[in-house]
């Protein structure tokens, strides 16, 4: 399968289906983790209007449509406005929508976690975007084996 494995810099979904064989791209707006030539740097919406089997969004940016989020909807954090809160807000869910409903993707999944009780710190939104690799591997055979 040709599989597009959206949000994700770490590499550990598409490594996974790589290891099964597939032909797997991951694609972010940030560059990768790590050096490889299977990461796309830009918008998922611009990457997946090419021909793929599969399109996987395992980390959409979930900053203000998680529950640790929309606390600041309503009084916004330290040299915020609330108008940057609902901006957000409105794209992470046009973002969410974007990708749910690709259309021209046989098979689409797409990760949208209740998200809240991480310590502070300077990288806790990276953080919070980490996958499992056990999860990562199940997917890769359970969805794998539908090609």
């Amino acid at each position: 399968m040709k599989v597009l494995i959206g949000c994700e810099t770490s590499g550990t979904v598409r490594d996974a289906f790589l290891r099964m064989g597939h032909d797997a791209w991951s694609c972010d707006i940030l560059p990768s983790d790590r050096p490889t030539n299977r990461h796309i740097q830009d918008d998922i919406r611009n990457v997946m209007k090419g021909d793929w089997d599969l399109l996987a969004v395992m980390h959409p940016p979930c900053t203000r449509l998680c529950n640790s989020g929309v606390r600041w909807l309503h009084k916004a954090p330290p040299n915020r406005t609330l108008a940057d809160m609902w901006r957000e807000l409105d794209e992470g869910a046009e973002l969410f929508s974007n990708v749910w409903n690709v259309g021209h993707i046989p098979m689409v999944a797409v990760e949208n976690p209740v998200m809240h009780k991480l310590p502070p710190s300077a990288d806790r939104w990276k953080l919070r975007s980490k996958f499992y690799q056990g999860i990562a591997d199940a997917m890769a055979i359970q969805w794998g084996a539908l090609a």
